[in-house]
This record gives C-alpha cells, sequence and structure tokens, in this order.
C-alpha cells in the first residue's frame, strides 16, 4: 500500500460569507494515481500542528443545482473510498476556532 498526496487546501473555521455550507475554495480529486481506492485526510494549523478535533463534510460543487455531500464527518486520519471528482469543497467544519489545512492522500 503506498500514498501520495493528492491535494491541499485552506479552509475557513465556518461558512464563507454568504454561503451555507463551503468554507474553502474548489479543489479536485480527479488527479489521483491509477489504482487509487482510497483517500487519507489529515488536518493541521496554520503552524503544521495536527489538529484531532476537527471534524467537517467534503462536498461536491453543482453549477447550477444543490450541492451534494460526498463525505461527512471527515477527521485527522479518516480514510475514506477513492472518488474522482472536478470541484469539491471543505464544508460546515465544527470543533475549530481558526484557518486550517486539509490534505488528502491517495491511497493506492
Amino acid at each position: 500500500m503506498a500514498e501520495s498526496l493528492l491535494c491541499g487546501i485552506r479552509s475557513d473555521d465556518r461558512p464563507q460569507s454568504g454561503q451555507d455550507n463551503r468554507s474553502s475554495g474548489d479543489f479536485t480529486t480527479q488527479e489521483a494515481p491509477s489504482g487509487t481506492n482510497m483517500l487519507r485526510w489529515t488536518v493541521e494549523d496554520s503552524r503544521g500542528a495536527t489538529l484531532s478535533g476537527v471534524t467537517f463534510n467534503v462536498m461536491v460543487d453543482v453549477s447550477g443545482g444543490s450541492d451534494r455531500t460526498l463525505y461527512a464527518d471527515v477527521t485527522n486520519g479518516s480514510t475514506t473510498p477513492y472518488m474522482a471528482e472536478r470541484q469539491v469543497y471543505i464544508a460546515n467544519p465544527g470543533s475549530i476556532r481558526e484557518r486550517f489545512f486539509v490534505s488528502a492522500f491517495a491511497i493506492t
């Protein structure tokens, strides 16, 4: 089993102004290496320290439609089934009062 960094994104600690759920910009999970079957998620503060109590959702940005939840209740160290999506974002973070950084690692 091998891991490689797929993507990383900075997130606010709450939904962005004018948004119900979104707390980050968009990122993609489509660029995973061949054979990827899982993603492992990490959460760090602005200094690079691991944040173990933070939870968030990953939502799919649906242009002209209702966004949908791809992964729910993600935390540091969570693994999720790999799903290739063009535009996803961090949503509804909990148990955090500062900006944070999320990384997704492809597991092959």
